[in-house]
């Protein structure tokens, strides 16, 4: 009888202590700004003016070019250098 007074009151316990702490509310960190990823991103408002990092003509460019040569098996020299075709090359150091 006593097994089942402890069991019940652990179970008290628990949903009245442990369970709604886990539950709460914790801060979330902001999203990181995408500005500079690498990537012009029209769909969430980067344009040459708010983001030059990404949507310059020539970072297009660039993204055009290495969506052409990343991917082909052959981890080139400019690959190698921008460290931006994981697929060719593995991951950044």
């Amino acid at each position: 009888m006593q097994d089942r007074s402890i069991f019940w009151l652990t179970g008290l316990f628990f949903s009245l202590v442990v369970f709604p702490a886990l539950a709460e509310d914790k801060p979330v960190a902001p999203p990181a700004d995408p500005c500079g990823n690498h990537h012009c991103e029209p769909a969430i408002g980067e344009t040459e003016a708010s983001c030059p990092a990404d949507c310059s003509r020539e970072n297009q460019f660039k993204e055009i070019i290495q969506k052409l040569v990343c991917g082909d098996g052959a981890c080139d020299d400019t690959e190698k250098a921008s460290g931006e075709c994981p697929a060719d090359c593995g991951a950044k150091p």
